[in-house]
C-alpha cells in the first residue's frame, strides 16, 4: 500500500513510488475511477482499478495515455470526422433538393400558402354550388359533398364533414345508388327520384394513372329546370303571339296601301272598319269574358296567330272565367292553354283551308275551371291516347320534341288537376283542363 511500481513502461522507473497522489479512492476505497494527473512520463489520462488478495486491497492498476498521444491522436480522427461529416451534409442537401422537387411536381408547383388558399377557395365554391355534388373513393365512401347534396338526398343540412368517410349505402337509404355513383362508366343526366325530389345525376369517373380513384357525381333538381323551362315556354308564347300580329297587321298595311294607290278608296275604308269591328269584338269578348290579363292576353295573341295562318279559331259565346287563381295555378293554365291551342294549330294545317277549325270553350261555374280545346285535325288514335302524355314522345318530325304535353300534364297536376283527352265535335282531339278553383 506504499505506491511502490511493480510494471513500467521505462524498467528504471519499476521500484519507485508512483507520481500523481491519485491513488487514494482505488487503495483506500476500492473505487474504480478515470483522473487526470502528472506522472513520471508526464501530463496523462489514467484509469485507476483495485487489486484484490482474499477480499482485501493489496494494490492498484493504473493504465494512462500521454495527454499529447490523445490529442495527437484526436487531430487525427477530427480531418476523418469533418470528411463524413462533409459527406453526409451533402447527401442531405441532395436529397432534399430531390425531395423537395418530387413535392413540387406533386403539388404542381404550389407553395404551402397557395394550397391552404386553394383548399379554402374549392371548400367555399362547393359549398356555394346550388347543384349537389358528392365525391366516392373506388369502394364507394363519401369522400366529398357539398350543402347542396345533403338537402337533395337527405333533405336536411349538418356539419360539412358529418357524412366525410361513410359509405353511401350506409346513409342513403335509396337502393343500387352505390351502383349507380361508383360506375366506371359514367352517367349522363340519368333522371332519379330521390325523397320528394326528381333529379338528374351526373356522374364522371376519375382516373389517375390509368388508375381508378373514384368518382364525382352532380345532382340537379329537375324541378327547378321545369321551372325555367316554363318561364321560356310563357316568354315563347308571348314572341309568337305578337310576331303573329306584327305580321298580320304588316300584311294588312301593304293590302291597304296596294288599294290605296288604285284609288279604292271606299273598299280600303270598309276594310279597315271590318278589321276595326273584329279586332274590338275579341278584345270586347276576352275583357267581357275573362278576368285575368294574361290569359286574356294569350287568347288575344292565339286569335291573331290563327287568322294569320288561316285557321278559324272561335270562343264560345258561353264561355266565361270570372275567378282569378293563384299564381302557380295561372303558370298551370297559362302553360296548358298555349300549348294545346299550338299543338291544335298544328294538327289541321294539313287540313284543307275551309276545314281548319279550332273551337274553345272555358268556364268556372262549379268547383273547377275548365278548358276544352278542340279541333278539326286527324285527332288520336285510341292506342296512343296514354302514350302521348309521356316524356319524349311525339307524333310530329323533328328533334327535342315530345316535351309540351308531358310537361303541360305534370305541371296542371302539380296544382291538383288535370289533363285528359275527349272525342271532338270537330272531328279531331279535344284536350280538357281541369283545375280546381282557390278556396
Amino acid at each position: 500500500m506504499e505506491e511502490i511500481r511493480y510494471a513500467h513502461p521505462k524498467a528504471d522507473h519499476i521500484g519507485r513510488k508512483m507520481i500523481g497522489e491519485d491513488n487514494e479512492r482505488a487503495l483506500i476505497y476500492g473505487e474504480s475511477y478515470v483522473s487526470k494527473a502528472v506522472g513520471s512520463l508526464g501530463s496523462s489520462l489514467r484509469a485507476k482499478v483495485p487489486v484484490y488478495l482474499e477480499g482485501n486491497i493489496v494494490g492498484v492498476v493504473s493504465v494512462g495515455f500521454l495527454a499529447d498521444n490523445i490529442q495527437s491522436i484526436s487531430r487525427n480522427y477530427n480531418h476523418q470526422l469533418w470528411l463524413v461529416l462533409v459527406l453526409i451534409t451533402g447527401f442531405a442537401i441532395l436529397g432534399a433538393v430531390i425531395i423537395a422537387a418530387y413535392i413540387k411536381k406533386v403539388l404542381f408547383g404550389m407553395e404551402p400558402e397557395e394550397i391552404s388558399h386553394l383548399l379554402f377557395q374549392k371548400e367555399t365554391i362547393l359549398q356555394s354550388t346550388h347543384e349537389g355534388i358528392v365525391a366516392l373513393n373506388p369502394n364507394g365512401m363519401i369522400t366529398m359533398m357539398n350543402s347542396a347534396a345533403q338537402r337533395l338526398l337527405f333533405d336536411k343540412q349538418l356539419a360539412s364533414d358529418y357524412y366525410i368517410g361513410k359509405m353511401i349505402q350506409e346513409v342513403s337509404p335509396i337502393v343500387h345508388l352505390s351502383e349507380l355513383l361508383t360506375d366506371v362508366n359514367g352517367l349522363s343526366d340519368k333522371e332519379m327520384v330521390i325523397g320528394k325530389n326528381i333529379v338528374f345525376v351526373n356522374t364522371v369517373p376519375i382516373y389517375f394513372e390509368q388508375t381508378f380513384m373514384g368518382t364525382v357525381s352532380t345532382f340537379r333538381n329537375k324541378t327547378e329546370i321545369e321551372l325555367l323551362t316554363k318561364e321560356l315556354t310563357r316568354v315563347k308564347l308571348y314572341a309568337d303571339a305578337l310576331r303573329a300580329q306584327t305580321h298580320e297587321f304588316s300584311n294588312k298595311l301593304y293590302m291597304i296601301l296596294g288599294s290605296l294607290q288604285l284609288g279604292k278608296k271606299e273598299e280600303v275604308i270598309d276594310y279597315i272598319q271590318k278589321e276595326s269591328n273584329l279586332q274590338k269584338n275579341w278584345i270586347r269578348v276576352l275583357i267581357g269574358k275573362v278576368s285575368d290579363p294574361l290569359v286574356s292576353g294569350i287568347l288575344l295573341g292565339k286569335l291573331n296567330q290563327a287568322n294569320e295562318s288561316g285557321i278559324e279559331l272561335t270562343i264560345h259565346p258561353d264561355s266565361v272565367l270570372k275567378n282569378n287563381v293563384s299564381e302557380k295555378k295561372g303558370e298551370a293554365l297559362l302553360t296548358g292553354i298555349g300549348n294545346l291551342i299550338d299543338n291544335a294549330m298544328d294538327a289541321v294545317k294539313m287540313k284543307p283551308t275551309s276545314n281548319r277549325k279550332i273551337s274553345i270553350f272555358f268556364t268556372d261555374i262549379g268547383d273547377e275551371i275548365i278548358f276544352e280545346i278542340e279541333d278539326s285535325g286527324v285527332g288520336i288514335h285510341i292506342d296512343l291516347v296514354r302514350k302521348i302524355f309521356e316524356q319524349g314522345y311525339s307524333s310530329k318530325a323533328g328533334m327535342n320534341r315530345g316535351f309540351g304535353l308531358a310537361l303541360t300534364k305534370r305541371q296542371i297536376a302539380e296544382v291538383g288537376g288535370a289533363l285528359y283527352l275527349e272525342e271532338s265535335e270537330l272531328g279531331g282531339a279535344c284536350f280538357v283542363i281541369s283545375i280546381p278553383k282557390d278556396m
